[in-house]
């Protein structure tokens, strides 16, 4: 009797435990992230998303962001994810904590569309077969080889499906259930489906498949001289009567150009100087550890003294007396020769200002400041209204000054003068002419360039275009060397193939007419017998061919299998695109499309992580180079 207790007893605890696990199964997978069509929404797992009668929850994005990169490896996923608008390569990631907002928005976006073409998709009566889908759902990695007894009864390997780890991937893994697992790949392959059906009318024939390989393994390589018409407007030859009579004849256009170009014809009187700087008050550098103390103005004397110091500089620039005093003996009672006093006006001052000039910039600019300035821009220069008013109708290469500011005297030199200028449009009128005509000219004189050099090249046949171009630059007896001379070279296109998009040349852009000729171009005769205008720049180009790379007879079959693929999606995408945005608008003006507050928060959330971190980097880097640690400013709470 007492065993039979005992026996009873095991069994009763057997079966309570075993009871205990299935309450926890069922717990564990009814609860997440189902959408309306039965799975039930965890109160506690935030929702992003509404489509139709489905709510996506965080957990779809972790469940998207762990299988949607294996299902998109494929023509119809990558298809699919090009039409939806998402960028495929935000979708590649592990946690979904490290996310940035752009990624979570990419994920979300691929699992709204995902949702909304599945619908479409069972409205329209398609359907997983279910080997179709037990293939898509069971990876390879979860099948291990385990030794068995074959019915021979010698050890033999089957491949055994771990069951246990696979739904521990489900559980923890993609943070989902079974049933919710098999209805999101149910409907990944549905999306997947009505895409392959719409995009089924796209048809790729191997031959064509084939045809654009050969095209894109056909390839040339072009050295070019490119002549661009701004480098001829002021070069070509107008007489003073053509450019009278274009301007008569195109009265219009010339008043346009004198309206819009108003600082060519109207401008004030602009200066070039050096200046010599006396100062009032010797600038004391601050003791080691302590502030710049504030600047006490100079006094009535310190003034005068630097005016009376600027007047015997000034003096000696104007030849009044040695330039440079007597330099003191040296060590050994010798006499050091003086410094040779330069006889120029200008060069005395330069020297002058190098030595002695208080202006900081003066012994490394010799005086110079640098730009032209009117008057009314000198006050913002160190000798401030009170130079500007002493260099008012002052000349070229005059001396001006001393003249006292706030801080001490100055003394400017006249460089350079840029009289008053205001032309009236009758004034001005032919110089526009001869402009306008120079600039409608200049697409001709870049084609006679063009060529020049052409010709130069044909008659050195064998040589390189480097060595005809350097013929060309050399001028004719006589005649200055042209702007075109210096600036021309022979540039290279670098290889590209018979398929390229829109028939664009590297480094010249659009141009058919020489593209569809640099194919036709061969090694033996590799210099074009004509010179090229682009129609939409009237740019011209002397043109030849430097290597030439033609398709293998035979090509492979993978790489026309890839160039169908790439071709039918390139087909396919727009068809779908366009009909994917419909049932996107329809949906979200129907209010069966929408993303939640709590996805908002999300997103500001991943966002607050990326600042924190950032700043926290600042805050080590600053530390590591000793600089002051930035503070991270504490928002305020509004009252």
């Amino acid at each position: 009797m007492l065993g039979a207790m005992r026996r009873h007893s095991k069994s009763f605890l057997i079966y309570l435990l075993f009871g205990m696990i299935i309450v926890v199964f069922v717990f564990t997978f009814n609860t997440g992230m189902g959408g309306g069509d039965g799975g039930c929404v965890s109160e506690d797992v935030p929702a992003y998303a509404k489509v139709g009668g489905h709510t996506i929850t965080r957990d779809h994005l972790v469940m998207s962001m762990n299988l949607l990169p294996g299902f998109l490896r494929t023509p119809a996923g990558m298809s699919f994810t090009l039409a939806a608008g998402a960028d495929a390569g935000e979708l590649y990631r592990n946690d979904v904590e490290e996310l940035t907002p752009k990624q979570a928005s990419a994920i979300l976006q691929i699992t709204e569309m995902i949702y909304l073409a599945s619908d479409e998709a069972i409205r329209l009566g398609f359907k997983i077969g279910e080997k179709e889908l037990a293939k898509a759902m069971y990876p390879e990695s979860f099948y291990k080889e385990e030794e068995v007894t074959g019915d021979d009864g010698l050890p033999t390997t089957k491949k055994v499906f771990d069951s246990r780890g696979f739904n521990n991937w489900i559980v923890y893994g993609l943070n989902s259930s079974p049933q919710e697992y098999e209805d999101f790949v149910n409907r990944v392959l549905l999306a997947f489906k009505l895409q392959s059906f719409l995009a089924g009318v796209v048809k790729v024939e191997p031959m064509e498949a084939e045809l654009a390989v050969r095209a894109k393994n056909t390839k040339v390589d072009l050295g070019y001289v490119e002549f661009r018409p701004d480098l001829y407007e002021l070069a070509g030859t107008v007489t003073d009567e053509e450019a009278a009579r274009y301007a008569a004849e195109h009265e219009a256009e010339v008043s346009g150009y004198y309206d819009a170009h108003p600082a060519v014809f109207h401008a004030d009187e602009q200066f070039q100087v050096a200046g010599i700087f006396a100062a009032a008050k010797a600038e004391e550098p601050p003791a080691r550890g302590e502030e710049k103390a504030a600047p006490v103005p100079p006094t009535k004397e310190e003034k005068e003294a630097a005016a009376a110091k600027a007047k015997a500089m000034l003096e000696r620039i104007q030849g009044q007396g040695d330039l440079f005093p007597m330099p003191p003996p040296a060590a050994d009672g010798s006499q050091p020769p003086k410094p040779e006093s330069p006889a120029e006006p200008f060069a005395r001052f330069k020297e002058v200002a190098k030595r002695e000039s208080a202006h900081a910039e003066s012994p490394h600019r010799s005086g110079l400041f640098s730009g032209w300035m009117t008057l009314a821009e000198m006050e913002d220069q160190p000798f401030g209204s009170e130079g500007a008013t002493a260099l008012a109708g002052a000349a070229k290469d005059q001396l001006v000054g001393p003249f006292e500011t706030e801080d001490g005297a100055w003394i400017l030199y006249v460089t350079d003068k840029k009289e008053r200028k205001d032309e009236s449009l009758e004034q001005a009128r032919n110089g526009i002419g001869r402009i306008l005509l120079q600039q409608k000219k200049a697409p001709e004189t870049a084609k006679a360039r063009a060529e020049e050099l052409l010709k130069i090249a044909r008659a050195a046949e064998g040589t390189d275009l480097d060595k005809a171009l350097e013929t060309f630059k050399a001028p004719a007896e006589g005649k200055e060397l042209g702007v075109d001379a210096i600036l021309l070279q022979v540039k290279r296109s670098g290889k590209f193939h018979l398929a390229t998009p829109g028939a664009s040349i590297p480094g010249i852009g659009k141009f058919e007419e020489l593209f569809k000729d640099a194919f036709k171009m061969t090694p033996d005769k590799p210099l074009a017998d004509k010179v090229y205008v682009q129609p939409d720049t009237n740019r011209v180009y002397v043109v030849k061919l430097m290597e030439k790379a033609l398709p293998e007879a035979k090509l492979s079959a993978e790489d026309i299998e890839a160039e169908r693929e790439n071709l039918f999606l390139t087909r396919a995408i727009p068809t779908f695109e366009s009909w994917l945005k419909s049932l996107r608008q329809g949906a979200v003006e129907r209010g069966q499309m929408e993303r939640t507050e709590e996805f908002q928060s999300f997103v500001s959330y991943l966002q607050n992580r990326i600042d924190e971190k950032a700043a926290q980097e600042a805050k080590r880097a600053a530390k590591a180079a000793g600089l002051p640690i930035p503070v991270t400013p504490v928002p305020v709470p509004a009252e």
